[in-house]
């Protein structure tokens, strides 16, 4: 973590600039309903294609354009999964829905992802598209389409015109930096830190305007800080980037932000893997100005033992929902809090697993 709009002869043109950017996931998984002519045996296995655009978290998500519910369920915009195995098996299934899982051999596939919009009862157009080869053969694959505008090259840079509005009763923020940071790593990879800042009475506010960035996903992270370059808060979001599309949002900072630690996650999760030791943790995202998730993982002598021994820290980035590990077999406990320069938020509560 879902998706559209009406284009007539004279904006279909103007329509694609603006359709937003989905990921599509692609797991395993055991209990899912299987499209209705397909099942499974030893040499299949189940891959679940869901929308995720981040309307499920639409607070920390920037989209090059948020499409509603109603708009993606009215039945004006259908998706076609087409694609051939190195075995010459064949797949081709047409969806309205925001998921559909599918058994696939395992084996290397060319999968071929595309987007319609239906402009009548008999004529469609193609409004984005995506290509990925990968191999099914151990079962179990995370994978990502990134849908662009069908006629614009992956190679071909995005942009975001970020307005960032904040109130500063105290007239202490002398300074804003503004960077990108890559989603996997961390690192920063765009940075600006020379920003005019607009003023009206309290109310101030930055613009970030970048049209040179590459095609993918990025932890947008913002830092104020006083005359002395000492930081007076940090603010995060996730920001999508759409090959030859603009990622556009204007987001108010409160007064209240600056100088405290960030709210803490709830809802911590962990599901293990049916095939190995990895264990997927999933929580929910309770602030805006983290600097990062701490997981906490405890490992128990016994069901019944009530103390556990730490085994390890793991980190995750701001804006982050999910983590996966890899485990050895026995009991386990896991909390997860939130931090950033101010302090560190309260632990979730324990949520226990075992690993066999």
């Amino acid at each position: 973590m879902n998706k559209v709009v009406l284009f007539n002869n004279c904006t279909k043109k103007v329509l694609i600039l603006i359709c937003l950017m989905m990921i599509f996931s692609l797991f395993s998984c055991s209990n899912v309903l299987l499209d209705n002519d397909l099942s499974q045996n030893q040499d299949e296995v189940l891959v679940t294609f869901s929308i995720n655009s981040g309307n499920g978290n639409s607070t920390r998500t920037i989209l090059p354009k948020i499409i509603s519910d109603e708009e993606i369920n009215s039945g004006d915009y259908f998706y076609i999964l087409s694609g051939k195995s190195t075995r010459g098996e064949t797949i081709e299934k047409e969806f309205e829905t925001d998921s559909i899982t599918i058994a696939l051999s395992r084996t290397v596939w060319e999968l071929n992802l595309e987007l319609f919009e239906k402009t009548t009862e008999t004529e469609k157009v193609l409004l984005m598209e995506d290509t990925i080869v990968e191999d099914f053969s151990d079962g179990i694959n995370s994978i990502t389409f990134s849908l662009s505008d069908k006629n614009v090259s992956k190679e071909t840079e995005g942009g975001c015109d970020l307005t960032i509005k904040f109130t500063d009763s105290e007239n202490s923020v002398n300074s804003v930096k503004v960077e990108l940071l890559n989603i996997s790593t961390g690192t920063a990879q765009y940075s600006k830190d020379d920003f005019e800042i607009s003023s009206v009475d309290s109310q101030k506010s930055i613009n970030y305007k970048n049209d040179e960035i590459t095609h993918g996903q990025y932890i947008l992270k913002v830092d104020f800080y006083d005359s002395n370059s000492e930081l007076l808060a940090c603010w995060c979001d996730v920001l999508f980037i759409a090959a030859g599309l603009t990622s556009t949002s204007e987001t108010t900072v409160s007064d209240n932000f600056f100088g405290i630690k960030p709210s803490a996650p709830s809802n911590l999760t962990a599901t293990k893997n049916t095939t190995d030791s990895t264990v997927d943790f999933s929580w929910t995202d309770n602030s805006n100005n983290e600097n990062q998730f701490n997981i906490y993982v405890y490992k128990y002598e016994s069901e019944e033992s009530t103390e556990g021994t730490l085994v390890g820290t793991y980190y995750a980035f701001a804006g982050d929902t999910t983590y996966s590990i890899t485990l050895e077999s026995g009991i386990y406990g896991a909390k997860i809090s939130s931090q950033n320069k101010f302090g560190e938020s309260e632990e979730s509560l324990e949520t226990k697993f075992t690993i066999e």
